[in-house]
């Protein structure tokens, strides 16, 4: 019987920060908005690479769940 190990990895695990140049004032204290997250298909792949398979994603595309045999 085969078995298995599973992994949830987030949108931001697959996402680089880039600089926007921006900062803003929330909630009246002060926070560093100067990155941005973009999603990269190449961190993405890189986990494949390694051997692991994405079985599902959640609705909003934040969690990403991942499974890869155990030898």
């Amino acid at each position: 019987m085969d078995r298995w190990e599973y992994a949830i990895k987030y949108r931001s695990d697959f996402s680089r920060k880039i600089p926007n140049g921006q900062g803003r004032k929330l909630w009246g204290a002060e926070k560093d908005l100067a990155f941005d997250y973009k999603f990269d298909p190449e961190m993405l792949n890189e986990f494949g690479r390694q051997g692991w398979e994405l079985v599902a994603v959640d609705g909003d595309g934040s969690q990403y769940y991942f499974k890869r045999k155990i030898n």
